[in-house]
């Protein structure tokens, strides 16, 4: 891929990148659109054909601030932007920014959470064979109870756990619960399956096994 020759490239954690350009918005747009284009380009993995998509935002400085923490933070913002309304690409706009703050609050909390045991909860739905009438396995739902907001659904933070590289710890955290309660119910004398939800980044992390 042949950006700008003055690009630089960094690699802020996770699946997060920064590209820095010594331009303009508009040019920044345009490397944007051939960044996102490169990406969808299908990939070969052990035989299997693969598809990746990005969602890129965009700060300018001066226009959008001349500090460092100020302009992640505004391209962290239409990042945000550009997946809730799938345009793949945004500039920095000021009123995307406040329910962005409300975000980066949440998974600095989220971040706290995995290490109360008492925030990170299941919910268990059972599965029931409608032959028999009988419960034959139980799916483990994560719910998150929130010391000021109560309890929140998957939906409120699932998608900031996986943009902010913590999805591998919650779903530690899931089964960690999950086998405690299994235990728990085998010593009641109750024998019963079981499941846990998974995402992407956990099937291809070569040490999720163990």
């Amino acid at each position: 891929m042949n950006c700008l020759p003055d690009a630089t490239l960094a690699r802020l954690g996770g699946d997060e990148f920064v590209i820095l350009l010594p331009t303009g918005a508009d040019d920044a747009v345009c490397e944007a659109g051939r960044v996102r284009a490169e990406l969808e380009r299908p990939i070969e993995l052990d035989g299997l054909t693969t598809h990746t998509q990005a969602s890129i935002g965009i700060a300018c400085s001066p226009e959008h601030g001349s500090r460092r923490s100020d302009l992640l933070r505004h391209a962290d913002v239409a990042m945000y932007r550009a997946k809730q309304r799938e345009t793949g690409v945004e500039l920095y706009a000021a009123e995307g920014d406040r329910n962005s703050r409300q975000r980066l609050a949440l998974a600095a909390e989220l971040r706290a959470a995995l290490q109360d045991p008492g925030q990170i909860q299941l919910h268990y739905q059972p599965q029931v064979d409608l032959d028999s009438d009988q419960v034959v396995g139980v799916e483990a739902l994560v719910r998150w109870q929130h010391p000021q907001h109560g309890l929140l659904p998957p939906d409120r933070f699932l998608e900031i756990a996986e943009q902010h590289a913590l999805m591998h710890d919650l779903t530690l955290a899931v089964i960690d619960r999950a086998l405690r309660q299994q235990r728990a119910w085998r010593r009641t004398g109750i024998e019963v399956k079981v499941a846990v939800n998974v995402s992407a980044a956990d099937l291809l992390d070569v040490d999720f096994p163990a």
